[in-house]
């Protein structure tokens, strides 16, 4: 069976997304996705590089940064009217949920939390591999604000073990 046209184009964004040569490729292609109307998920766990989108306040300069984010951008009903949604969170919230635009005015609410829960369900050496004994790699890199939040959930992680 054929699978029909694409309307939205999820991704998940690497490093090599975020920098150098690589970022004007994916700017490009970015570019290339939302003129063909189709609507873009950009899914960006990267803290450490700005975001690849204009306009989005860099972490963690700016109070009203978030280390991770999702970008929603619906190309509805054309690319010159669309709009990208940001949605950030913070190291110990809950990924948020989102609404990924289908076509027509059709979308479907989308939770990503069951799917990285069952990642770790499934896979279970996943979880073998955090250490909450020990601070993140890099973790100077975080806000303060942050770095107080993965201490408290450090604490809390290990005194639920003892």
């Amino acid at each position: 069976s054929e699978l029909g046209e694409t309307v939205t184009w999820l991704e998940v964004l690497s490093p090599t997304n975020k920098i150098g040569l690589e970022l004007l490729r994916y700017r490009q292609k970015r570019a290339e996705t939302i003129t063909q109307q189709i609507s873009l998920i950009e899914f960006d766990y990267l803290h450490e590089t700005p975001s690849v989108i204009g306009g989005v306040p860099r972490y963690p300069n700016h109070t009203a940064s978030f280390p991770y984010s999702i970008a929603v951008t619906d190309q509805r009903p054309m690319a010159q009217q669309g709009k990208t949604f940001i949605y950030g969170f913070h190291v110990d919230e809950a990924i948020p949920e989102i609404y990924i635009p289908l076509k027509d005015e059709e979308f479907i609410r989308f939770d990503p939390n069951p799917s990285y829960d069952a990642a770790f369900e499934r896979f279970p050496a996943l979880s073998y591999r955090l250490d909450y004994a020990q601070v993140p790699v890099r973790f100077d890199t975080y806000s303060q604000d942050d770095q107080d939040r993965i201490a408290e959930c450090m604490r809390k992680v290990t005194a639920a073990a003892k």
